[in-house]
């Protein structure tokens, strides 16, 4: 693993990442831990866009799972996105597209649900009798 030097734009972009990494390979709970520590130090370094990019990436990966507060959770995001200025937003547009795939992605359930209907169409196979 890389080591960066604590305190710095690089260990937050370094703790997201390996939050992303986790939450896709299931540990759920540790990415959600290294994301709140990458929050929270840009929090620390003051760096609203940082902290703007953490929570944006970690909205996306929690909807994967649970869509219940992503409109509040956003707008917390773009209200601090909303107040940067014209040429660092002309910098972090990302931040807003990412909020937006956090509301397209399917979450678990909705995935569940078209697996099911697959699964029953799939099994439906006729019987003899119906042949």
């Amino acid at each position: 693993m890389v080591k960066f030097r604590h305190d710095t734009s690089e260990e937050v972009v370094n703790l997201a990442t390996r939050g992303l990494i986790q939450m896709r390979g299931g540990s759920t709970s540790e990415g959600a831990r290294l994301y709140n520590q990458a929050i929270e130090l840009a929090l620390k370094l003051r760096d609203p866009v940082l902290w703007c990019r953490a929570a944006s990436f970690f909205l996306y990966e929690f909807a994967r799972f649970d869509k219940s507060d992503l409109d509040e959770t956003a707008g917390l995001i773009m209200k601090v996105y909303d107040r940067l200025s014209p040429p660092i937003k002309a910098s972090a547009d990302d931040i807003p597209a990412l909020i937006q795939r956090a509301r397209d992605v399917p979450n678990v359930s909705e995935m569940l649900e078209k697996l099911t209907s697959f699964r029953n169409g799939f099994l439906s196979y006729p019987v003899d009798s119906e042949t």
